[in-house]
């Protein structure tokens, strides 16, 4: 591939990336735009992160495999491995459900890369090699921040909480074993002086290991998040985050660029320890203007902090500084309206907010469907956690209201493959309507129910959960429609089972309680025929 083609193979991503219509923002880490990497054209980092925040992740990485094909400089080719493992990470992250393969994929490059360059090398000096090992660590980082995101949503799932961990875990092992490795590196460095030779140059592998550090910092805090309020091992956390950042800060000069990152860090942490005071310094730390991405982290982190103290006058200030770096910046925009949802949920809880809580509650639920709708079912999943976590169903006196948080949280669970609690928070609000008559919301939430059975094949459960609720509240005009999905249920059940006479007794009895309770009704028009072809079949009508 000669320039020009070079040329319009990169325009014509580009123009690709113009050409959408909406803009998906995945946040991916605390210090993505700080790191320091083996060098690489600013423009071509630009128009990965462009292709990208537009949900292109899989072009993105397409683009750059192209690009690794055509370049020979293995300096300039690591970075590309690095460049596909970013892309690969963050087209994981958007996905919903089980995406535990495409998290394998991420680390995929730098296997590849290992078995070329590192694996038969007996020395293993490979000097490219610690920077991929770094964003493999990376990569693992992003895993933890989703499935903790997930967590949140759903702080009861002992499967998420233990995924967490276990991410947190095996990425802290692989970044010390890192560390190791470039102590090693930097005293061979050292020795092989202004000469050629297989290390990098010393100033680069001190910044990579200050960067690795931060890293062990970041993923520190995730484990923190994992772990109960109060607890032990949340406290053992947050101070070893302190320790290991404090540490670090010694040890690194006023113009690293990592020192932004550790002191949000450690104000995070402090924070979350319950240091109030640390609401100041996040402040000062959010008015500096480069980076961007640690100015935006730090005012979000004060402005939800102050709301939840009660200082709503300080919160805005800061949510104020916050809009004017999304002005700067538009990737942290998503961002800026969760901070928004969050500080109106601090007012509706210490009940200081002039409107309404159902009408208030109304607008959010809005706004996080409007999150959504511009950002990715990511951010209305966050917001939607918030709304629900913040607010219990006992708060509100709009039954409708109840409806759609409860709906939330059933998305919630259906987006981390929690089936079965999404089914049997379902269950139980079926049981809570139907004790009250309520049977327009409980015809309802059984469909819902049934739906998301017969997502998982399961026919029979299907069945019994939606002809329970169907016959009890026959008279709900919603009920005939419904009581036909019982029917299509007992119909896939005996497909597979065809000679199962209780199974086919059931059939029977469903078709005929459809005509029983919904003669004249429209939909029961089909199950006329269901039952006279069925009747036929089995030899009892000509």
């Amino acid at each position: 591939m000669d320039d020009e083609q070079k040329t319009e193979f990169r325009l014509a991503f580009v123009s690709l990336v113009n050409r959408r219509l909406f803009l998906f923002v995945f946040l991916l880490s605390l210090l993505a735009s700080q790191r320091s990497t083996i060098a690489a054209p600013a423009d071509e980092a630009q128009l990965l992160r462009k292709m990208c925040d537009a949900g292109l992740c899989d072009a993105a990485a397409a683009y750059v495999r192209q690009r690794m094909q055509v370049e020979l400089d293995r300096d300039a080719g690591a970075w590309w491995v690095m460049r596909e493992m970013e892309c690969l990470a963050q087209a994981a992250g958007r996905s919903a459900g089980d995406n535990t393969a495409l998290w394998q994929n991420c680390i995929a490059p730098a296997q590849a890369y290992q078995q070329q360059y590192v694996a038969n090398n007996s020395v293993d000096d490979d000097a490219r090699w610690p920077w991929i090992q770094w964003q493999a660590g990376r990569c693992k980082l992003l895993h933890a921040q989703s499935v903790l995101a997930k967590f949140l949503a759903n702080p009861a799932s002992d499967p998420l909480r233990d995924l967490g961990l276990n991410i947190v875990r095996d990425a802290l092992q692989d970044v010390d074993h890192l560390l190791t490795d470039l102590k090693r590196r930097q005293s061979l460095s050292a020795r092989q002086g202004v000469s050629s030779g297989p290390q990098a140059p010393a100033e680069q592998l001190r910044n990579l290991a200050a960067d690795a550090s931060l890293l062990q910092c970041e993923l520190l805090l995730i484990r923190s998040q994992i772990y109960p309020n109060g607890s032990a091992d949340r406290a053992a956390a947050l101070a070893e985050v302190q320790g290991k950042a404090q540490d670090l800060l010694k040890r690194t000069g006023e113009d690293w660029p990592v020192r932004p990152g550790l002191l949000l860090a450690i104000f995070t942490a402090q924070l979350e320890s319950g240091d109030l005071s640390a609401i100041n310094r996040l402040e000062q730390l959010a008015a500096q203007t480069d980076p961007v991405s640690i100015s935006a982290m730090a005012a979000a982190t004060a402005a939800r902090a102050a709301a939840m103290a009660g200082q709503f006058s300080r919160a805005a200030t800061v949510q104020q500084r916050l809009r004017q770096l999304v002005q700067a910046d538009s990737t942290w925009a998503p961002l800026e309206l969760l901070v928004t949802i969050e500080v109106a949920i601090a007012e509706l809880q210490q009940q200081i907010s002039e409107t309404d809580p159902t009408d208030r509650l109304n607008q959010l639920s809005h706004q996080a469907k409007q999150l959504g709708d511009r950002y990715g079912a990511y951010w209305q999943a966050r917001a939607e956690a918030l709304i629900v976590g913040g607010m219990s169903n006992s708060q509100l006196g709009d039954p409708k209201l109840a409806m759609q948080l409860l709906m939330a949280q059933v998305r919630q669970l259906v987006t981390a493959n929690q089936f079965d609690q999404a089914v049997e928070i379902l269950r139980q609000a079926i049981n809570a309507q139907s004790a009250t008559g309520n049977g327009s919301l409980a015809l309802e939430l059984a469909s819902s129910a049934a739906a998301l059975l017969r997502h998982q094949k399961l026919w029979a459960d299907s069945a019994e959960i939606l002809a329970d609720t169907t016959l009890r509240f026959s008279q709900e005009s919603s009920a005939a429609a419904a009581h036909v999905w019982v029917v299509r249920s007992r119909s896939e059940e005996i497909k597979a089972n065809p000679d199962d006479q209780v199974l086919s007794g059931a059939y029977e009895e469903s078709l005929l309680n459809q005509i029983r309770h919904w003669p004249d009704n429209p939909a029961t028009q089909p199950t006329r025929q269901w039952l006279r072809d069925w009747l036929v079949a089995s030899g009892r009508l000509d």
